[in-house]
């Protein structure tokens, strides 16, 4: 519709353009009719082409053609080409689908991609056990991060978080946060892929699921110690649908485990940053 507006626009200013070059050519020329028709067809078809042309440079179009700077825009995104690559029809095509609803609605592609996290979230964590450890326990601090900013603006919102709820518009993250999400995510996408095809990284150590076992009881006794036994239930099962304390006091038992899971070596780390989150 926007192309064809912008057909019905040009051709008066074709036409203009054109009388007035005939006028300053052969101003002082007389040509009969048959002539002059030849010419001005000539003209206005060589104006119209060139102003068709320069509209159809994507320079150009993306400021008149909406649905066109919408699929630039989201085709030079490095997270949605990663994402739309490893798994077009599982998170790609959705993610496409959400980003364009928003955006044709008047949001900028960062917007719509910050109000998609809780989609990307999700794909990240299914596909959390594929990725390599150190890749893992990137996204484990990542996940502490997000918390500990959660926390400073309102512990509410932070345990929204930690027990699976929909954030609230007021659930913002900073620009900072976002980088490093978009960051960790086109890794961890990159990593799970070559998990999936057995393609093991070389940087990964061998781990003892006993060793996890004793860990993840060791980081158990310290939240019993330090918040009590029936939140260091709630944080260590994740079972948050009755909480037993204040939300402050349970999204920090919850950062405290996250942060003592990663002060562990890196193959009992990974294993637990991948049974605490997913």
């Amino acid at each position: 519709m926007t192309a064809q507006l912008l057909i019905l626009a040009g051709l008066p200013v074709c036409a203009t353009v054109t009388g007035i070059i005939l006028w300053l050519l052969y101003r002082d020329e007389s040509l009969d009719d048959t002539e002059l028709q030849r010419r001005f067809l000539i003209v206005f078809a060589l104006c119209f082409g060139l102003g068709w042309v320069g509209l159809r440079t994507e320079s150009v179009r993306v400021r008149w053609d909406m649905a066109f700077r919408i699929k630039t825009e989201i085709e030079g995104n490095a997270l949605w080409r990663t994402v739309n690559e490893i798994d077009e029809s599982g998170t790609g095509r959705p993610l496409r689908q959400s980003l364009e609803q928003q955006m044709v609605a008047g949001a900028s592609l960062s917007d719509a991609l910050a109000r998609a996290r809780p989609m990307l979230d999700a794909a990240a964590l299914h596909r959390l056990g594929f990725a390599d450890q150190q890749t893992r326990i990137l996204w484990g601090r990542y996940t502490v991060d997000t918390l500990k900013e959660l926390q400073q603006q309102d512990p509410e919102s932070c345990y929204r978080k930690i027990s699976g709820e929909t954030p609230e518009p007021g659930d913002s993250l900073s620009a900072e946060n976002s980088a490093a999400f978009y960051a960790v995510l086109i890794r961890l996408f990159e990593s799970s892929d070559k998990g999936m095809r057995r393609e093991h990284s070389a940087t990964d150590v061998p781990t003892d699921l006993e060793e996890g076992r004793r860990e993840f009881a060791a980081i158990r006794d310290e939240l019993n110690e330090r918040y009590g036994p029936e939140v260091a239930e709630a944080v260590s099962r994740r079972t948050f649908e009755n909480p037993p304390a204040s939300s402050a006091t349970l999204c920090k038992a919850r950062i405290f485990q996250l942060d003592a899971i990663l002060r562990r070596p890196q193959g009992v780390a990974a294993m637990l940053v991948d049974n605490a989150l997913r």
